[in-house]
């Protein structure tokens, strides 16, 4: 049986170099230099050959006798603290890493937000800490990962009895991703010691003292909440009442939504019943628990409470809308621990040895890419990029989401390493979604201000049809120099409808002008400006982006002292509507000056037919007063 399934897992490393994305629970293979690939191989190889079983059995079998001993625990614990100081991720690409660190960051000013207990243990462990705070979040984590380390040598020694086989099981545990959830940072490590405890005291104790930390998981993930259901497990009435519970525990999570996550069955169900979905449900599994498909065999020997966590982990896993596929490893590790305790429970006694051998190679592959920051990135990538989940396909697309995590790692640290991955995401960023304008803004704050940046912005205005920020990041870019005109005049002739700010302003004033008899845009002194010509009367509609002002106005007298005093001293005639005389040089006008911020379709379309109307009126009664009209346009 041994060989086939190592042929398996082979065949799924062979199809991760032509499926990087898909398969991306084994894709990290194909970052590794040529010579570590070769190695992984040939150890892979050397698992058929019954002399590398009789050589690691012979290691299980002294690593299993040093286990009795007191100090083991604490070596172990101590020697995986220590490795993942070594190998833990140094960047944000994992998850909603960024995030998490900023919320640390802010903390205790976020107001209220569901990790709200891991935030303040991570506060307080910086507070107290010398180094700077991400330093200080993966050193937690490290000494997390110990202690998950030393919870589980205490729970498999719990469990067996046979020291060979408590030395394999150990090695199969940890080369999970429950255990890899600790190389970064995220809020799923504190709740991942307390779902262990639970197990611990429950399978060890005949009391309910594992209800307090299963309250604490609750309390810190209300995912876990399902736990506290195990008290039913004490008794044969309580039994009677655990599969009911179990419904209504995931009905009580689905309905509260209590992961910030959405139901994916509700919220996409094209995607839920794709093969995509559970392809990636299967990649999820796979990283949890390495020797899953050793379950092919049909024998599942474990405890009912396992079986019950392992089936309520699978829903979860199944209705769960895991926006960022295979970014989102870490949530599923935690979930998943009661499906990998399950496999672990259930593989032959017979095979343990090279089971774990296996395990243990899968682990140092997952791992070791940690080792090395190009293969980081190029990791990360393929867990974020062609996923094919809705939110990286349309919301935010991986080459996008990796160019900003990228960028807020350089702005964290100063490091030019993350900022030249950066530029480079984001120029494929455009290339591939070159109508979302988030590649344009992001690569843009990179690149120092200049012509590169100018053209990369207005080569987003041409591309992008939600320009707005573009737009304004424009106008913040030219505030000191002056926006040069043929910029402007650029912005002006944009084909762009809707949207705030001077882009939402122009494409307003391109429909309303279409119902007038108008002439432009022209440019002068950084202004744009239309005609519009009705009658014998001119308006002229002014944009004015250096103030973000927009005025509407027309010239009514030059130079008469009677009319410009008659109109004047008349400035808040009601007739005039919200336009106003106002005098410039020696000329009277009627107009309106608003921001841009406050203006819309509605009160464009207003101004414009007030100033029309009452501008015709006012030079019709000024030609009463026998005074001249002054000369029309600008």
């Amino acid at each position: 049986m041994f060989p086939f399934l190592i042929l398996g897992y082979s065949l799924l490393l062979a199809f991760a170099y032509g499926f990087p994305h898909q398969l991306w629970s084994f894709s990290a293979i194909t970052v590794l230099p040529l010579w570590l690939q070769l190695l992984f191989w040939t150890a892979l190889i050397l698992l058929l050959f019954k002399e590398t079983t009789r050589w690691f059995t012979r290691l299980l079998s002294l690593f299993g006798k040093a286990i009795s001993h007191r100090q083991t625990p604490y070596l172990i614990g101590a020697g995986t603290a220590i490795f993942f100081l070594i190998v833990g991720q140094k960047h944000f690409l994992y998850g909603d890493s960024y995030q998490c660190y900023g919320l640390v960051k802010r903390f205790p000013q976020i107001g209220y937000h569901p990790r709200i207990l891991s935030i303040a243990v991570y506060k307080l462990f910086s507070s107290i800490s010398p180094f700077s705070l991400h330093r200080d979040l993966l050193i937690l984590h490290a000494l997390l990962a110990g202690l998950f380390a030393y919870l589980i040598q205490r729970l498999v020694t719990l469990l067996f009895d046979r020291s060979t086989d408590r030395a394999a099981l150990i090695i199969v545990l940890l080369s999970g991703s429950t255990l890899l959830l600790y190389n970064h940072i995220e809020f799923y490590a504190l709740p991942t010691i307390f779902l262990i405890l639970t197990y611990y005291y429950f399978l060890s104790k005949d009391s309910f003292l594992f209800l307090i930390p299963a309250l604490l998981a609750a309390l810190f993930h209300p995912l876990l909440i399902y736990l506290l259901g195990l008290s039913l497990l004490r008794d044969e009435i309580g039994r009677r009442f655990l599969y009911p519970l179990s419904i209504f525990i995931l009905i009580l999570i689905v309905h509260l939504n209590l992961n910030n996550l959405g139901i994916l069955l509700r919220d996409e169900p094209t995607y839920f019943f794709s093969s995509g979905h559970w392809l990636q449900i299967f990649n999820h599994l796979i990283l949890a628990s390495p020797p899953l498909l050793f379950l092919l065999r049909g024998q599942i020997k474990t405890r009912l409470a396992i079986t019950w966590g392992a089936i309520v982990s699978l829903l979860i896993i199944s209705l769960l809308n895991f926006t960022l596929g295979g970014g989102d490893w870490d949530l599923s590790g935690m979930i998943l621990f009661p499906l990998a305790l399950l496999v672990a429970l259930s593989l032959p006694r017979s095979e343990l040895p090279r089971i774990g051998l296996l395990s243990l190679l899968l682990f140092l592959l997952n791992s070791g890419i940690g080792l090395n920051r190009t293969w980081e990135i190029r990791s990360a990538i393929l867990h974020l990029d062609h996923q094919g989940t809705p939110y990286l396909s349309h919301q935010f697309p991986g080459p996008i989401r990796l160019t900003y995590l990228l960028k807020a790692q350089y702005l964290e640290t100063d490091d030019p390493y993350y900022r030249n991955w950066a530029i480079r995401l984001g120029w494929e960023a455009i290339d591939r979604f070159p109508h979302d304008d988030r590649g344009y803004l992001f690569l843009a704050d990179l690149i120092p201000p200049g012509g590169l940046s100018e053209s990369i912005i207005r080569l987003g205005l041409r591309n992008s049809s939600h320009s707005n920020r573009l737009v304004n990041l424009l106008t913040d870019f030219y505030k000191r120099k002056g926006i040069p005109d043929r910029l402007l005049l650029t912005i002006a002739q944009l084909r762009l409808e809707g949207g705030e700010g001077i882009i939402g302003v122009i494409a307003n004033l391109k429909r309303i002008l279409e119902g007038y008899n108008h002439r432009g845009p022209f440019l002068k002194d950084g202004v744009i400006f239309w005609r519009i010509l009705d009658d014998g009367v001119v308006v002229t509609v002014s944009l004015l982006p250096r103030s973000s002002m927009v005025e509407v106005w027309g010239p009514v007298v030059s130079n008469r002292p009677i009319g410009s005093s008659f109109l004047l001293a008349h400035n808040e005639l009601k007739t005039t509507g919200v336009a106003k005389f106002y005098l410039r040089a020696d000329t009277v006008f009627l107009g309106a000056t608003f921001p841009l911020s406050d203006i819309d379709h509605t009160e464009l379309e207003y101004l414009i037919d007030c100033v029309l109307t009452n501008l015709s009126f006012y030079r019709t009664l000024l030609k009463t007063m026998k005074i001249p009209n002054s000369r029309s346009g600008r």
